[in-house]
């Protein structure tokens, strides 16, 4: 995984399972997935996101829960998903102003 600031880019292989990263290599063949960005709040991003049309596909946690993320279809716009991943260590305080 290579880290810009706040943007990952993460090249990988899916397994034979489904997931979002199989379905869209059987559909589209090789490419880029995703573009995943850290956020401070989660709940947040997912209104500004699904209310410019944004549907969640698929959201989760991570690191024993300590961590969380939400795929979004931005393909048609961007011609690529949008990921945002949540660590409880990075989390905005409650009270605070989003970032």
């Amino acid at each position: 995984m290579f880290a810009f600031g706040n943007i990952d880019v993460e090249f990988l292989q899916p397994g034979p399972e489904k997931s979002a990263w199989r379905d869209l290599l059987e559909e589209k063949g090789p490419g880029c997935h995703h573009i995943a960005f850290r956020t401070r709040n989660l709940t947040k991003r997912n209104e500004y996101l699904e209310g410019k049309g944004h549907r969640l596909l698929q959201r989760g946690e991570f690191d024993g829960g300590h961590g969380r993320y939400a795929y979004y279809d931005t393909v048609p716009d961007l011609g690529v998903m949008i990921e945002l991943l949540e660590f409880d260590k990075d989390k905005e305080p409650q009270g605070q102003a989003a970032e």
